[in-house]
């Protein structure tokens, strides 16, 4: 059986004390429960006080807080965690990267915009050449078989109707998809004549 009483003490035969307590009615007695301040941003008899700054020597600290705001975005460091499933995505704000661990789940990220196109033709009257020359910057590329033949389109140098990687046919149209592909991009047509292939690239 467990029996509660109150921490006392007492100056000389004239004053009783009780440390920090809060009275607590258990059934018919009045008890004193002691109270300890775990975090306290004044007071040094706290377990552990709140500063603005990193505690020094051998101190602690129960949390820290920036006094007059940051300098810099890269001053605060924020961590999101999201998880779904049996993956998680960690983004930390400031001059930190993100991490995504792969799983049973997938992760939806907002592609780039912008508001820049760049129109070229490729003829159907030179049976192979370039498309489009290698371009790190690049955001995408539409192409619409405008020709009455079909487009042989490579992912590399020296497209031919053996060596390509997607074929446009004739009045077709092809998005690039993603990864988006920054190399050289060439072409080859299954048959010369007039038309041209109408090509937008998105930088």
């Amino acid at each position: 059986m467990t029996t509660f009483a109150n921490i006392g003490g007492a100056e000389p035969s004239t004053l009783t004390f009780k440390v920090a307590t809060v009275q607590i009615a258990r059934g018919s007695t009045n008890e004193q429960q002691e109270i300890i301040c775990i975090g306290d941003p004044t007071s040094s008899l706290a377990v552990s006080a709140v500063t603005n700054s990193a505690p020094a020597g051998n101190a602690y600290a129960q949390a820290v807080r920036l006094a007059g705001g940051p300098s810099s975005a890269g001053d605060v460091v924020v961590t999101s965690i999201i998880q779904s499933g049996n993956s998680s995505v960690i983004v930390t704000s400031g001059n930190s990267s993100v991490t995504i661990t792969a799983g049973n789940s997938s992760v939806i990220s907002t592609p780039a915009r912008t508001s820049t196109a760049n129109l070229t033709n490729f003829s159907q009257s030179s049976a192979t050449g370039t498309i489009l020359s290698a371009n790190a910057g690049r955001l995408g590329v539409l192409i619409v078989c405008d020709a009455n033949a079909g487009l042989y389109v490579k992912y590399g140098a020296s497209a031919s109707t053996s060596s390509y990687s997607v074929l446009i046919p004739s009045q077709g149209y092809w998005e690039m998809p993603r990864p988006l592909y920054s190399g050289q991009i060439d072409g080859a047509w299954g048959s010369t004549g007039i038309g041209a292939a109408r090509v937008t690239e998105l930088t």
